[in-house]
């Protein structure tokens, strides 16, 4: 966590990205969230923002994490993925097949992170969820 605390004083917004199949649960987001987060070397603290995509607008089981986590949700846009696609560092075919990006979970990081957005952790999944964080400038 020393880099964060470097990260955060230098006007870095760390943003965890997440995607869902409508049959998960909250915690199975929380646990997958806790697996990226010690991947990146951050904590809960270091992270400002849940983002997810359009897609996942309403999906009570990213709502459920985001409040239990105490996150801010923010839900981007289809433009705003879309423009993050080229930054995006996985593909899963059936979203590609399904909403035109390589990965819920990254374009969401990428697009709520700010200016020059990068990956700290690219996506990670279980069964039902994906988690990745970015790191952009505010």
């Amino acid at each position: 966590p020393v880099e964060c605390n470097k990260m955060k004083a230098q006007g870095k917004r760390i943003v965890i990205g997440v995607g869902c199949r409508k049959e998960c649960f909250a915690s199975e987001i929380i646990e997958l969230v806790h697996v990226a987060m010690e991947k990146s070397n951050i904590t809960i603290s270091d992270v400002e923002i849940m983002s997810t995509a359009w897609v996942k607008e309403g999906a009570l089981p990213i709502i459920h994490a985001a409040e239990a986590l105490d996150l801010p949700l923010v839900v981007i846009p289809k433009e705003r993925c879309e423009a993050m696609i080229n930054l995006a560092e996985t593909v899963s075919e059936k979203v590609v097949e399904l909403f035109a990006v390589p990965s819920i979970a990254e374009v969401a990081a990428l697009a709520a992170a700010g200016k020059n957005p990068k990956l700290l952790c690219a996506r990670v999944s279980s069964q039902s969820v994906t988690c990745a964080i970015a790191v952009g400038e505010k």
